[in-house]
């Protein structure tokens, strides 16, 4: 509790007041000069004393894809009796200050109020503190209270959509790799009986109607059936438009790998390895580290897949060795492409061209 700029001014003047009239003996000096420190000393007391509204807040959706819509609702509820005017209630955003006014709330009601919350960039962002602030009618005095604890909103890339099975060109021979996850899944390794557990969408209905019990088809997991996906996070290498870019294509591939059921990993070039096989859980693990990647790994680094499983790898940066280079570097890979982005290749033309090519 305290005086505003406005009250600490209305102060000054009357103590100013006050000097002169006892100065030059005029009491209708003293007499203003008392007023005015009466009105901030009257505002001090209406805004004492401890909060009585109670204020909460949810962000919606707590995830979002840059340049989505996401939203803070707070929800005040000021009980029956309490003073309802004066209020104003102050957010803030990564420390930049949102101010909400509800007017005069209804007593023993929810008052809603909305803000925006800013979605231009990707990252992790902290909502808070939750100020509930009361002051007089005159402007002259303010008491703030912190009644909400912090939140949070996490900025995706912006989603672009990808095929699973994309990423081999026209004009290049089909080989044993050609293709995502051509030889994924359905590779058909055997037929036997249906066991508990087995998932129905595996039955094999021909077998079944020959042999008169439930078959299912044995399926092979070859290292296709896994992608890779490297993202170039070297200093240097891109600016930071290009980066965003290159983040957008990672995110494309990755999505549409988990989508179709595919398992996925993503590695950078500080080795940060996140690896998902489940569509919703992986989706948003894998999404959540690209919201904070960063082009913050030594320049002269070199980009490496390690020892794991790698599938077929594709590495995004902005300029790479071609395919054939590619291979002979990465030879645990499946299969190896390169999407580079920048000198006018947008993650647009990078995924159409990927989602043209043959596979």
């Amino acid at each position: 509790m305290r005086p505003t700029g406005r009250g600490y001014a209305v102060l000054g003047t009357a103590v100013l007041l006050l000097a002169a009239g006892w100065w030059t003996r005029l009491g209708l000096l003293m007499v203003l000069g008392a007023a005015g420190a009466a009105l901030v000393l009257c505002a001090l007391v209406l805004v004492a004393g401890p909060a009585t509204a109670e204020l909460t807040r949810s962000v919606r959706p707590g995830r979002v894809a840059r340049g989505g819509t996401a939203t803070a609702v707070l929800r005040l509820r000021v009980p029956a009796g309490a003073r309802r005017a004066g209020f104003a209630v102050l957010d803030h955003v990564d420390g930049v200050p949102y101010v909400l006014r509800p007017g005069r709330p209804a007593a023993a009601s929810v008052t809603v109020l909305e803000h925006r919350l800013p979605t231009d960039a990707r990252g992790r962002f902290r909502l808070g503190p939750l100020i509930l602030h009361r002051g007089d009618a005159l402007g002259l005095a303010r008491h703030r209270t912190v009644v909400g604890g912090p939140a949070e909103l996490i900025v995706h890339p912006r989603r672009r959509l990808a095929r699973s099975g994309g990423g081999i060109g026209p004009a290049e021979p089909e080989g044993p790799a050609a293709g995502l996850f051509r030889q994924g899944s359905d590779d058909l390794r055997d037929v036997r009986e249906y066991l508990p557990g087995d998932e129905t969408r595996h039955l094999h209905w021909k077998a079944t109607a020959h042999t008169g019990r439930l078959m299912v088809r044995d399926l092979a997991e070859p290292r296709q059936s896994m992608l890779t996906v490297l993202l170039d996070t070297r200093a240097g290498v891109m600016d930071a438009p290009v980066f965003e870019e290159a983040v957008e294509v990672a995110a494309a591939l990755l999505d549409a790998a988990l989508t179709a059921g595919h398992r996925a990993r993503l590695r950078t070039a500080t080795s940060t390895v996140v690896a998902a096989d489940e569509a919703i859980d992986g989706r948003r693990r894998i999404l959540d580290v690209l919201a904070e990647v960063r082009p913050d790994a030594p320049a002269a680094g070199a980009l490496g897949v390690g020892a794991e499983t790698v599938g077929r790898l594709a590495i995004v940066t902005a300029t790479g060795p071609d395919r054939v280079v590619a291979r002979q570097r990465y030879p645990a890979a499946a299969d190896v492409v390169v999407l580079a982005v920048g000198a006018g290749r947008t993650a647009e033309a990078v995924l159409r061209t990927w989602n043209g090519s043959r596979g």
